[in-house]
């Protein structure tokens, strides 16, 4: 787990559209939090556990799928508020990368190779 802290906190504080990056299980509980200071959240505590089981039954709905079109190595997600990089890692557990909304995705696709190089160590 020291690992994964330490993934996250370097990956916030390498770039200031970075609000948040997170590292979930596979039902959407915070593992680990790193969240940029002075950052107030979207939404409460609640909602945010909503969104996180939600994210974490998309990354299993689509498991099935990985023996037709392989696995799901990442995806994003683009909203009005914000934009989110979710990056599957190991069994069933997950990075969740928020964005400032806006964020060119050539920003998010660098994060995104960062992440996916450092995890896989």
């Amino acid at each position: 787990m020291n690992v994964q802290r330490e993934i996250c906190d370097r990956l916030r504080s390498s770039d200031r559209k970075i609000r948040h990056v997170g590292y979930y299980d596979g039902f959407g509980r915070i593992l680990y939090d790193s969240i940029r200071p002075g950052t107030t959240p979207m939404e409460g505590t609640e909602e945010m556990h909503i969104l996180n089981s939600t994210v974490a039954s998309t990354i299993n709905l689509w498991n099935p799928a990985r023996e037709l079109i392989g696995k799901t190595t990442s995806f994003i997600m683009i909203r009005e508020k914000l934009v989110a990089l979710i990056v599957p890692h190991r069994k069933a557990n997950y990075f969740l990368i928020v964005f400032e909304a806006g964020t060119p995705m050539e920003k998010v696709e660098r994060v995104r190779k960062k992440l996916l190089s450092s995890a896989t160590r």
